[in-house]
């Protein structure tokens, strides 16, 4: 039987969370210490040892967190749709971009103003791994690509990526379904009208 977590542990980590992504806001990751953490969240250096390891620890379930919550999210999500045919962008796709559009903030902290190594290799994971399986619905329904599907795979995931990025910095300047439309649109019909 699994143990249920105290809510005086579950408030304490939120707190120390919370601190931390707003000294990030303000602060290079590197020039934060423990002991800024704990006095943005007025609290002493002993809770923090109490439920991480160190900033490092804290930056990683943070990251673990926000990328467990994101599969969720997607799981429930149908998989098996014939996007190429209807010429409307994949449902999983609109998902994923309504959870970044979700946890802007800290999409924006961790991938543009940061540029956290760790969360940007978790990102790309993420986005490779959808590509992949988006292109074996795609190849599952017979439809073909032109060219050796390793170089395909990268330049779809690396165009995802940047439009991400993009759509952060732009403060999400259109829906998750319109830039899932357009970045499906430029992948499938080219950029030229």
């Amino acid at each position: 039987m699994k143990r249920k977590t105290d809510a005086r542990v579950i408030r304490s980590q939120s707190w120390i969370k919370e601190s931390f992504l707003q000294l990030l806001e303000s602060h290079d990751y590197e020039f934060i210490a423990v002991q800024d953490i704990m006095n943005e969240a007025q609290m002493n250096r002993v809770t923090f040892y109490r439920h991480f390891e160190g900033k490092d620890h804290l930056l990683q379930t943070i990251v673990n967190e926000l990328f467990d919550l994101c599969e969720y999210n997607l799981e429930s999500c149908e998989e098996h749709y014939d996007f190429v045919t209807v010429k409307l962008p994949h449902p999983r796709f609109i998902r994923l971009l309504e959870f970044i559009k979700s946890q802007e903030r800290v999409f924006f902290i961790f991938l543009i103003k940061q540029e956290l190594p760790l969360f940007q290799k978790r990102f790309h994971q993420l986005i490779e791994q959808s590509t992949r399986s988006t292109l074996s619905v795609a190849l599952k329904f017979n439809h073909s690509v032109k060219f050796p599907r390793g170089i395909t795979e990268t330049f779809i995931a690396s165009s995802i990526t940047g439009s991400i990025m993009w759509w952060i910095e732009q403060d999400h300047s259109c829906s998750a379904y319109e830039l899932a439309s357009y970045i499906t649109e430029m992948i499938d019909y080219g950029i030229y009208s």
